[in-house]
């Protein structure tokens, strides 16, 4: 299980155009709000079906007639980002989305974000014969199979529809309303071939069938990432006196003077 911002502006980047242009700027799209996308997948292959947020109490019936995936919910929360409320409530949708036939209890693979656990989710969980299993802090990229292998295909898709959307749309009109966020996430859910790149992802964290050898695998991809030891031990050796002498040494405190101070000054006749 894992959640998704329904989309960001890309960055700057280069372009062609014609020499001595002095103006190069492209149309993109705008939403003022966020919107969070809940996704979860088995090893399987099973799909649990989405679940989108958006800020605010109350969703309208336009919102909810553009829901193309079966089973899906729309809902609300004050920021549009999930809550602990909602996730005890999603909790229950996860059991009752899984088949009778799926032995109980049931996993759940999920980030380590500290802001939806609580003993009350625990117990709740507990009652549902869910088990929460959470990753290791920032390690989502690593190990998430959602992460690693759904995300990117669900939003390369969510890039081209909205760029479609932009070229049948009114000329300056770039602002993307709730119900037309909605409505395009449910096709790029449907495109995006989630149930084949979720047991993908399972398989190449390692998670299931269980493998030492994958993780051990994801693990020195951030190993390689990161900077050789030598050259971070060198740059070190550069900066320390500075380091030293700038940050870790404390000023002199303060001196007073021990003569009296002058209060006039001398005048000239």
């Amino acid at each position: 299980m894992d959640e998704t911002a329904f989309y960001k502006a890309p960055k700057s980047k280069r372009v062609v155009a014609v020499r001595r242009s002095k103006n190069v700027w492209m149309a993109t799209p705008t939403t003022s709000f966020h919107m969070t996308t809940i996704a979860c997948g088995s090893a399987a292959g099973f799909v649990v079906p989405p679940v989108f947020i958006l800020p605010g109490k109350t969703v309208s019936l336009d919102i909810l007639q553009g829901v193309e995936v079966p089973g899906a919910g729309v809902t609300g929360t004050p920021t549009g980002f999930l809550n602990m409320e909602l996730f005890e409530l999603w909790l229950s949708i996860f059991a009752a989305a899984v088949p009778p036939t799926v032995k109980r209890p049931l996993i759940l693979v999920m980030d380590g974000c500290g802001s939806l656990y609580s003993s009350a989710i625990i117990e709740h969980a507990t009652k549902l014969q869910v088990v929460l299993v959470c990753l290791p802090a920032n390690a989502t990229h690593l190990f998430q199979p959602l992460d690693v292998a759904v995300f990117a295909s669900f939003k390369g898709k969510l890039r081209v529809l909205v760029n479609e959307f932009l070229d049948e749309g009114e000329a300056g009109s770039y602002s993307i309303d709730k119900a037309t966020a909605v409505s395009i996430a449910c096709m790029a859910w449907k495109g995006c071939k989630f149930a084949t790149n979720v047991k993908s992802g399972f398989e190449v964290c390692g998670l299931f069938p269980l493998s030492l050898v994958n993780m051990q695998h994801r693990m020195d991809i951030y190993t390689r990432n990161g900077t050789p030891a030598d050259i971070r031990l060198a740059a070190w050796l550069q900066a320390e006196p500075a380091i030293r002498r700038e940050i870790l040494t404390l000023p002199l405190p303060a001196t007073k003077s021990k003569g009296r101070k002058r209060k006039t000054a001398p005048v000239s006749g």
